[in-house]
């Protein structure tokens, strides 16, 4: 994952409670239950895409949090979930459309 990649690259530590795989919504809503019933619960939460963030929010407003306030979101794809969602989600787009034709650039390249 990037983001343990980027704690270490800094030689942050990193807590291994708080890091939940999470594979779609579902799993973001019981992994947000999960953080903010620990002691130690972050107030930022950074997911791997916009539907698992937004998994995540609604855990977390269900548990009487305020987001923006108790607790920052952020996701990963600027999906139209990330627009849809109250309050909207902050989100880094990916550019997958730039990604996919220079990963075939470099395909053809090799072939």
């Amino acid at each position: 994952m990037g983001g343990i990649r980027a704690l270490e690259d800094a030689r942050l530590p990193r807590d291994e409670e708080l890091i939940i795989q999470c594979d779609n919504q579902a799993d973001a809503m019981i992994g947000g239950e999960q953080l903010m019933r620990r002691a130690n619960c972050s107030d930022r939460i950074f997911a791997r895409n916009d539907l698992t963030a937004a998994g995540v929010m609604y855990a977390i407003k269900h548990r009487r949090f305020k987001v923006p306030g108790d607790v920052a979101i952020s996701g990963f794809t600027d999906d139209l979930v990330s627009t849809l969602i109250d309050p909207t989600l902050i989100t880094v787009e990916q550019h997958g459309d730039k990604v996919g034709e220079i990963a075939t650039d470099l395909l053809w390249r090799r072939i």
